[in-house]
């Protein structure tokens, strides 16, 4: 044995172990992560359906019901069913948009990279971007690993660049302006009711903030008709 060449040796190996340590922590990081945000987006769209089924199989008892309560007017009433409509018609339209051009911007990145059956991957990606939090992240990020790890570094570190920068941000820029047809509201305030929805109420929030916006629009519509009507 050479001397110094087993502790050589011990200096040459502890970068591939320390990497070998970081790599396995964040395949299982990202692993348990991307299991949270599949079993959360079950949930979701659980609670969704049973929340849709309720309020179609329930509809006119709902209605007389908040006109028992509230003692609205019919036509007041019915406005405000419009609006709610109309904004729940946005979130889903923004929902689909946004999808569409995430899945776009990945399937082209993907081809440029050399991604094998990257038409496959970014249809995927079109579909997990539901998954709050996470969203294509569970399909480009594992890309750019297999990338990485057969050669290809410099496809990996564009890709990477490039979806976590503008496919990314395509979510939270694309979303409120795409909502703007059912919301009759600035792009920025519909952005806060959106983010604001998020923090109060988690991924629900995404369509409860717009929804609620959309509620407290219409009522000011209604105070500001009842107020000129005083006035005349």
């Amino acid at each position: 044995m050479i001397p110094g060449m087993e502790e050589g040796v011990r200096e040459l190996t502890r970068p591939a172990a320390d990497l070998a340590r970081t790599l396995a922590h964040t395949v299982l990081t990202g692993g348990l992560g991307m299991a949270a945000g599949l079993l959360n987006l079950a949930f979701y769209i659980f609670f969704m359906m049973i929340l849709t089924m309720v309020f179609i199989s329930y509809a006119p008892n709902l209605y007389d019901y908040v006109r028992i309560l509230t003692r609205c007017p019919k036509d007041v009433l019915d406005r405000f069913v419009v609006c709610i409509r109309s904004s729940l018609h946005a979130v889903v339209t923004g929902f689909l948009l946004v999808a569409v051009v995430q899945g776009v911007l990945c399937g082209v990145a993907f081809t440029l990279a050399g991604v094998p059956q990257a038409a496959f991957w970014a249809l995927l990606a079109s579909f997990v971007t539901l998954i709050p939090f996470i969203g294509t992240s569970v399909i480009w990020v594992p890309a750019c690993l297999y990338l990485w790890f057969t050669g290809s570094t410099t496809a990996a570190i564009g890709l990477a660049l490039w979806c976590g920068t503008v496919v990314i941000s395509v979510d939270n820029f694309l979303r409120p302006y795409f909502m703007r047809g059912g919301i009759p509201a600035p792009f920025l305030v519909i952005l806060v009711a959106v983010v604001c929805g998020l923090i109060a109420f988690g991924p629900v929030g995404l369509v409860a903030g717009p929804v609620i916006l959309g509620f407290a629009l219409q009522a000011a519509r209604e105070a500001k008709a009842d107020e000129e009507l005083l006035l005349k």
